[in-house]
């Protein structure tokens, strides 16, 4: 029995990476889990893999930049699971080129899926987390604070994601 036996967890990204190893990670400790990402494929093996290993998960497809599909994912999870305990958002998108060369479709796509991704997961999955007295987990990242090279669009999108979970934890505890 795992320390997060019973809880429903959201994770998002959890296609490869880090997402992938959260997936394996809260299966393990007991978690049911809604494993969501752009790619069916590759959330769907996440999936299977961790079944195979004793977990219970599902995939679904979901873009997180889409307010509706989030909408639709989350009630997925709800319908399937009944409940969400944790949300992970993990997605996100990276371009890493220097400064002079970052366009501004590289800006546009980091704030529309570390952002915009992040709000419209918290958002979705709220009125399930406030009823279970439940948890948000947010990644930033050191690329804001240390101006980390060729990485302007993500260092900005996760700086605005920090500033959005600063936010959200004081309105919502």
């Amino acid at each position: 029995m795992g320390i997060l036996e019973g809880k429903v967890a959201v994770i998002t990204g959890g296609g490869q990476g880090i997402g992938e190893g959260l997936v394996y990670a809260f299966c393990h400790e007991g978690a049911k889990v809604v494993n969501i990402g752009r790619t069916f494929s590759k959330v769907e093996r996440v999936v299977n893999k961790a079944k195979a290993d004793g977990g219970d998960a599902i995939a679904v497809q979901c873009d997180i930049g889409d307010s509706a599909q989030v909408e639709a994912a989350i009630a997925k999870a709800v319908e399937v699971y009944g409940r969400i305990d944790v949300l992970v958002n993990n997605a996100m998108t990276q371009h890493i080129v220097p400064f002079e060369e970052t366009t501004e479709q590289d800006m546009w796509d980091a704030y529309r899926n570390n952002v915009l991704g992040t709000f419209n997961c918290i958002k979705a999955c709220l009125p399930y987390l406030k009823e279970s007295k439940g948890s948000v987990i947010n990644f930033a990242s050191g690329a804001g604070l240390f101006g980390k090279l060729g990485q302007s669009s993500y260092a900005a999108a996760k700086e605005g994601i920090r500033g959005l979970s600063r936010v959200a934890a004081a309105e919502g505890g």
